[in-house]
């Protein structure tokens, strides 16, 4: 009895040595971390977790100015966003109405005793009718934000009913929408010509440093590229001149050498001189009738060669 008196005592003073500890509150989120986590959350798309972050950081830190700032900036990118996915929404839907209403039509007229079915095509009908002026608010609405997406609406919409109102907003966004297509184009075909006219002025320099080199072959494969892209470019006609009086002047003296070879009756040397002048300049008729020549005696001297 006494040890379990003991034992109680110990027990109580222990209770009132050690008070139970107070719990340990969470400290609140840095506002800088929860301004970039907020801003990481919007460029990913989950602009909804964004703005709960935002809102439950100004509840630790109200009039905060920047938090407040950010959170009505996402808050508009929210809104904006919803009211843009229920328009495109709409047009699937419109869309969707207007592929299956023929199909209907026609199964009401091979079903002219099914009244379930006929009260469904007259409810698609007036949906598709009510969907005019959601169409056409959708047209207004991005008439100066998204034209493409303005234009699909008020398209739409036309196919419903037609509308003189809209129809004159419709004409002027494809007349602006066209005109920026017509812009863009020129723009990028601006761009081409500056890439081109770099990369030809890159080909030029180097043509002339190969034609200083004698490396002939090159430089005129150079010349030519930008002449296929730019066949006006005087100074790359200009070069071109020169190679080619260099290159006649290569080619004569090629096939000089190999006359003089031929003549001396080291065939296979003059065939090879010939070759080179060939290569210089592919429609040269005359190392063409050379190469043949010297060909037809290494052929002859080949059979002498064989036994009878």
């Amino acid at each position: 009895m006494k040890q379990l008196l003991l034992l109680t005592l110990v027990l109580i003073s222990g209770c009132v040595l050690n008070p139970l500890k107070k719990e340990v509150q969470p400290k609140p989120i840095p506002v800088s971390d929860s301004l970039a986590s907020a801003q990481t959350l919007a460029q990913e798309g989950r602009l909804g977790e964004a703005v709960a972050l935002l809102e439950t950081a100004i509840l630790q830190e109200n009039g905060n100015t920047p938090l407040q700032a950010t959170l009505g900036k996402l808050q508009q990118q929210k809104s904006a966003l919803r009211r843009e996915l229920q328009d495109r929404l709409l047009i699937a839907e419109v869309h969707g109405m207007q592929r299956e209403l023929p199909l209907m039509e026609r199964l009401s007229l091979s079903e002219s005793d099914d009244g379930y079915l006929s009260s469904r095509l007259m409810d698609k009908k007036t949906r598709l009718q009510r969907s005019h002026k959601a169409l056409s608010d959708c047209g207004w609405r991005y008439a100066k934000t998204d034209r493409e997406l303005a234009i699909t609406c008020l398209n739409l919409a036309q196919t419903v009913r037609n509308d003189v109102t809209d129809l004159r907003l419709l004409t002027q966004l494809q007349e602006k929408e066209q005109l920026a297509n017509e812009t863009q184009k020129q723009e990028a075909r601006l761009a081409r010509e500056m890439v081109w006219a770099t990369r030809n002025q890159q080909r030029i320099a180097q043509a002339k440093s190969f034609l200083k080199q004698n490396i002939l072959l090159e430089a005129r494969y150079l010349i030519k590229l930008v002449l296929k892209e730019d066949p006006k470019n005087s100074e790359a006609k200009k070069l071109l001149s020169q190679l080619e009086t260099k290159l006649k002047g290569h080619v004569d003296i090629l096939l000089e050498t190999g006359d003089r070879l031929y003549r001396d009756g080291e065939i296979e040397g003059a065939k090879a001189a010939w070759h080179a002048a060939l290569t210089l300049d592919p429609s040269d008729k005359r190392a063409k009738e050379k190469i043949k020549r010297a060909q037809k005696v290494l052929d002859n001297l080949e059979s002498l060669k064989k036994p009878e």
